[in-house]
């Protein structure tokens, strides 16, 4: 009987898990894709970890973290609903323990859009970190690289191939809850409202009395600046902490380097000759190397 009772409270847990976080796909009629991570500075790992899509207390998705090729790990995460649009998709994190936590970013669904890529992740928390009227991701379709968002300057940046038309570009983003985007007094929607990005696009962001212009610029890659940025290479990736950078000879002098962690706060300014960022946490970091012509973005992981 000892034995016996030892067994049942060690397959509990699973059970327990598998009745509480589960979806059968084809209930719904439509479905959308995120690809994110949970903010390093609040989770220090998320190998064996889940996240978990819901509508009220029904579960609408769920998916357990993927290591990527550069070490680091990712949620691959699809979305279902019987509406095409409208419905508020709140998020929630299993660590390692299975201890549940209600993440504080929202997505309002819309069918067969994609927010996010290992290139440009999106990002959710455990608390609210943004302004009421911030973006909190911003995208375009067959982009280059990662988003740039300064929240200093209420600034997007965006690279794309030369043969992408910027004159009739969708793009998909995600607010802070509340708010409402216009352009020219239009109101905006993710993933429809088509825009000419071919000059910098002015967005209004407003919630309640909060108001703020946010103005993004989508840089357009020629075919040398695309095979000047493929000779860039940055190495070890993952890191421990020193960071190098070669150039291939096609830039001669040392470079001006930004990095930011997963929320576009800036962590360190330096050159390409002298990147170490032993002192910084473990996480995901970009790497922003400015030269005269654009700017060269990189995801690195640090990690011990």
């Amino acid at each position: 009987m000892r034995r016996l009772i030892i067994s049942i409270i060690m397959i509990l847990p699973t059970i327990l898990w598998a009745q509480s976080w589960s979806v059968n796909s084809s209930d719904y009629q439509f479905s959308m894709s995120v690809t994110g991570v949970v903010d390093s500075n609040q989770v220090a790992e998320l190998k064996d970890c889940w996240l978990g899509a819901f509508v009220g207390d029904e579960c609408r998705g769920v998916v357990e973290a993927t290591e990527t090729s550069d070490g680091s790990y990712m949620f691959f995460l699809t979305v279902y609903s019987d509406s095409v649009s409208g419905e508020d998709i709140y998020f929630r994190f299993e660590d390692d323990s299975q201890q549940q936590y209600d993440l504080s970013e929202k997505i309002t669904f819309l069918s067969d859009v994609i927010y996010g890529s290992p290139d440009n992740p999106f990002v959710w928390h455990f608390e609210n970190i943004y302004r009421p009227t911030d973006f909190i991701f911003f995208s375009c379709e067959n982009q280059v690289g990662a988003t740039n968002i300064n929240y200093e300057r209420y600034a997007i940046t965006i690279n794309m191939a030369a043969e992408i038309d910027l004159t009739s570009l969708v793009s998909n983003f995600v607010t802070a809850e509340g708010a409402t985007v216009y352009c020219d007094d239009v109101e905006q929607q993710s993933g429809v409202t088509v825009n000419d990005f071919s000059i910098p696009v002015v967005y209004d962001v407003v919630n309640g009395n909060d108001s703020s212009e946010w103005t993004v610029r989508v840089n357009s890659l020629d075919g040398i600046e695309e095979h000047l940025y493929a000779g860039i290479k940055v190495y070890p990736n993952p890191t421990s902490g020193i960071v190098n950078v070669d150039l291939s000879d096609i830039f001669s002098d040392r470079l001006p380097v930004v990095i930011t962690d997963i929320n576009g706060k800036c962590i360190l300014k330096t050159t390409t000759e002298n990147i170490d960022i032993s002192d910084v946490p473990d996480g995901v970091y970009f790497m922003s190397i400015i030269t005269q012509d654009g700017m060269f973005v990189s995801k690195i992981l640090k990690r011990k």
